[in-house]
């Protein structure tokens, strides 16, 4: 192989910019799917969270009835 070779070098460089640019999409799209990850959990904890508040409010509501 000949490292002075034009074909060459620029053979290398585009290797090395479309593996960089491959390592690039990839972390975005790992952190995309991060982020979908977490919206996922929070969502799901301040569904709990409200289905928490809702079971208190009813309790209330019982036991101001009957209390009259």
């Amino acid at each position: 192989m000949n490292v002075r070779n034009p074909d060459t070098l620029i053979g290398w460089t585009a290797a090395g910019f479309g593996t960089g640019g491959l390592t690039l999409q990839w972390m975005t799209d790992f952190g995309s799917l991060a982020l979908i990850a977490i919206n996922l959990v929070l969502a799901l904890g301040g569904g709990y969270l409200l289905f928490l508040r809702i079971i208190k409010a009813h309790r209330d509501i019982r036991n101001d009835r009957r209390d009259g």
